[in-house]
């Protein structure tokens, strides 16, 4: 996966307080395998991710 991390290296984290609980990859990783499996909103997004 490091390709996907390499993609990624200058993508600056628009995020602050709370909101960078999480590392950006790992979001954007769950993002682009729900995103494959067919996730098409926000509910499905976070379902997918919980499940994961």
């Amino acid at each position: 996966m490091s390709w996907f991390a390499a993609a990624f290296d200058d993508l600056r984290d628009p995020r602050t307080g709370n909101a960078r609980r999480h590392d950006l990859l790992e979001v954007l990783t769950m993002a682009l395998t729900a995103s494959i499996c067919g996730a098409e909103s926000c509910s499905d997004f976070a379902d997918f991710a919980v499940d994961r």
